[in-house]
């Protein structure tokens, strides 16, 4: 084997062992079971996990490790959602700020995927319902369509 391609091989294999450490070591992933692979620099992340979170700090613990040159994020986020579970949390949220009641929101659930529709009175309520809907387990990503009224 030439000097180059050992070389390479095993700054494939240091990239490797330290992301798998910063994944270990990292206080929201290290229970998890992300694995990476790396490739010429490229960094793919496999596995599951229950919160969105958890996939988007898998991706940041490992994005400015030295010769990484980029990341595919592949991790799924394990869709235990429910419509009601959601809308409840969001219900939740805006009493806990004062707000009456959430009626004027959908929510719909597809996959790891949560959308609201509807109308709210503020920004500040707008943002509230996001983070609650975040706040549901297996919720992978959250589609705000809310309006101001």
């Amino acid at each position: 084997m030439s000097g180059f391609r050992w070389r390479a091989l095993e700054a494939t294999r240091d990239i490797a062992e330290a992301a798998a450490n910063a994944l270990r070591w990292h206080v929201v992933t290290g229970g998890t079971q992300i694995k990476p692979v790396v490739v010429d620099g490229w960094v793919t992340l496999s596995g599951k996990v229950e919160w969105g979170f958890q996939k988007l700090a898998a991706e940041n613990a490992i994005r400015n490790l030295m010769g990484v040159k980029g990341v595919v994020n592949d991790v799924t986020v394990a869709s235990l959602l429910r419509v009601s579970d959601v809308k409840r949390k969001i219900e939740e949220a805006f009493k806990r700020h004062a707000v009456l009641e959430a009626k004027d929101i959908d929510v719909k659930v597809d996959n790891a995927t949560v959308t609201l529709k509807g109308h709210v009175n503020s920004w500040q309520e707008h943002e509230d319902a996001a983070r609650a809907a975040w706040a549901a387990p297996g919720v992978g990503k959250v589609d705000n369509r809310l309006v101001i009224q």
